[in-house]
């Protein structure tokens, strides 16, 4: 686990682009500290995207997940959160208001 000064906001982005990308972006142009966690996929293999989840959790205290209908990483993220008590937000996305 790291330790932090200040408030980061934590992303997990298996890709450059997308929701993870655009809170990047968001946090560099008004200066708030982001680390981006991505899944280690070379070393884990197939079940990378869990343990980057499973890692998330065990340092966030909240946490905002944008899921779709299909995404079973973000299912699994908003499992974890319930499960360990952490407070949560979920905001669905669709293609009409992504």
């Amino acid at each position: 686990m790291k330790d932090f000064d200040a408030p980061v906001l934590f992303v997990c982005a298996a890709g450059k682009t997308g929701v993870a990308d655009l809170i990047v972006r968001w946090c560099n142009r008004f200066g708030y500290p982001c680390l981006v966690m991505s899944p280690d996929w070379d070393n884990v293999g197939k079940s990378a995207a869990y343990a980057c989840n499973a890692e998330m959790i065990s340092i966030a205290s909240h946490l905002l997940v944008f899921k779709d209908s299909t995404s079973q990483d973000a299912a699994h993220l908003v499992e974890l959160a319930i499960s360990s008590g952490r407070q949560i937000t979920t905001i669905h996305i669709t293609p009409s208001n992504f």
